[in-house]
């Protein structure tokens, strides 16, 4: 049985590059950038149980009506020197949007962001952003299944199940898992909407943000993304970087790793090259 509901008949489409990763080697989270305008922070766990896994995310919105970002339209970009910097862009009615990421090259790494919004039309507009957070079951904030072999549902009605525990201090959003900070916050008009009785749950911690952009013109907002506190190392990965980090043996030739490392070795000695 599905754990996210799909809404629709199952059938072979073309494949599509649901995530980007943005985190560094060595990195104590999986970072993820989603085409739905969606970074997750997955903390590296030693469970082997899929559905136990849990994440933190922040995810756009877009309007009054609050509508998601329509993943099957975006348009991928990618560096031409294949840095992890990783954008995409689409258009969401008379505003064109853009939405850029990258990682700090950190043990636990900061998320940056930036989105474009460019008003494409002859009068200056004003135009709501706003950004739900949650930590919780990482498939209801993903819209797959816990193995990944489903077609991509991002309905943000999934989010609802998840407790709103984000709160905003003026400056940040944090929830004790995560914290989110936004540059100029002030000129954006900040309103938060929390557990406000009667809002759907889906809709609870939420940060509304206005901004004008003129005719023609575009606006550019930038926030960070990043686990909150002392990074949750894995005693037995330490161990065993210090060990290998000592012994020539296992110094890695190659990105994935000691045993290709072995291997070239042996294949060197075999063929008498240095």
């Amino acid at each position: 049985m599905s754990y996210v509901y799909i809404g629709e008949k199952a059938r072979w489409e073309r494949p599509f590059t649901v995530k980007r990763y943005l985190h560094p080697p060595r990195a104590e989270e999986v970072v993820t950038m989603w085409p739905d305008g969606k970074i997750l922070f997955e903390p590296v766990s030693t469970d082997t149980w899929p559905w136990l896994y849990t994440a933190s995310a922040v995810k756009l919105l877009l309007g009054e009506t609050f509508e998601e970002i329509d993943f099957k339209r975006i348009r991928y970009e990618r560096d031409k020197d294949g840095i992890p910097v990783h954008a995409f862009s689409c258009r969401c009615g008379g505003i064109s949007l853009r939405m850029e990421a990258f990682c700090t090259a950190e043990r636990s790494p900061a998320a940056y962001v930036r989105v474009t919004l460019k008003n494409r039309t002859p009068q200056p507009v004003m135009q709501k952003i706003s950004l739900l957070a949650r930590t919780g079951e990482m498939v209801r904030l993903t819209g797959s299944e816990p193995d990944g072999y489903a077609h991509l549902n991002t309905n943000v009605r999934n989010w609802g199940f998840i407790p709103a525990g984000f709160r905003f201090d003026g400056e940040s959003l944090r929830d004790g898992n995560a914290v989110l900070r936004m540059a100029e916050i002030g000129s954006l008009h900040p309103v938060w909407q929390g557990n406000v009785k009667g809002v759907p749950w889906h809709l609870r911690g939420l940060l509304m943000l206005t901004c004008e952009i003129p005719a023609g013109g575009e606006r550019d907002l930038f926030f960070t993304f990043r686990r909150e506190g002392q990074p949750a190392a894995i005693p037995e990965y330490y161990v065993c970087e210090r060990y290998c980090d000592n012994d020539p043996y296992f110094v890695p030739w190659l990105p994935n790793g000691s045993g290709n490392g072995r291997i070239i070795d042996m294949l060197l000695d075999m063929s008498g090259a240095e």
